[in-house]
């Protein structure tokens, strides 16, 4: 599994796909890495795509296909690079968060960072996130106003009352949606994450192996993914 915005070095040459646009229609090139080519995993990449997009590609290995002024990326298979490249990300240096009491909590979904949505408030990123889980209003209403995040996180968990059918496909979308109204909405969150700069975020969680890494380390990691494209958005709209 390939996390997210990790950084890699081609120890053998890999071969891929250049991805580019000419006259508003899209063309691929084959494309070899030579050996010692560093990059860096997309964050536009799901953990398990069968096809990787990767960027911060050497300038000078692009030198040859004339993309000046084009929009372009750069596709590999993971197995390649599994195989081929080496993990040059120094996990030490990545910011690690998960308790909203903790350094860096503003980063949780559980930190009092309320916001409105449709005319309604919610208290927090996990109130939002498990009330959207299902369609019984009067349940979602309990969840929503739950004292706290955890007391929302639990009522979540509840298959009492049947979830969406659309949650699987649906759930990083909501996800994505809260954490933008979130940092959209609070000043003193958004700083946090702008200044987290270009550092790798990682959430922590021992028990969440879909939006964290999990107690083994080996998690997606999806919410760490969102909230490094939230930061390039405030980043970039500076």
């Amino acid at each position: 599994m390939l996390l997210p915005y990790t950084n890699y070095k081609t120890v053998f040459p890999i071969s891929g796909n250049l991805i580019f646009f000419k006259k508003n229609a899209e063309q691929s090139i084959p494309i070899t890495l030579p050996s010692e080519t560093s990059f860096r995993i997309s964050l536009l990449v799901n953990p398990l795509d069968k096809i990787i997009k990767i960027d911060d590609v050497s300038p000078t290995l692009l030198n040859d296909f004339e993309l000046e002024n084009k929009a372009f990326y750069i596709t590999l298979n993971p197995i390649d690079i599994t195989e081929k490249c080496e993990l040059t990300t120094d996990f030490g240096q990545a910011i690690y968060f998960y308790a909203a009491n903790a350094k860096y909590g503003e980063l949780s979904n559980f930190s009092a960072h309320g916001f409105e949505h449709d005319g309604l408030f919610y208290p927090t990123v996990e109130h939002f996130y498990q009330t959207h889980k299902f369609e019984d209003e009067s349940y979602c209403n309990k969840i929503r106003k739950a004292d706290t995040p955890k007391i929302a996180a639990d009522l979540g968990k509840t298959r009492a009352i049947p979830i969406r059918e659309d949650w699987e496909r649906m759930k990083n979308k909501i996800m994505t949606l809260a954490v933008s109204l979130k940092f959209n909405l609070n000043d003193t969150a958004r700083n946090v994450l702008i200044n987290t700069e270009d550092e790798l975020l990682i959430e922590n969680s021992p028990y969440d192996n879909y939006w964290g890494i999990g107690r083994t380390g080996e998690g997606k990691n999806h919410l760490g993914t969102i909230l490094m494209r939230e930061r390039i958005k405030w980043v970039t709209s500076k």
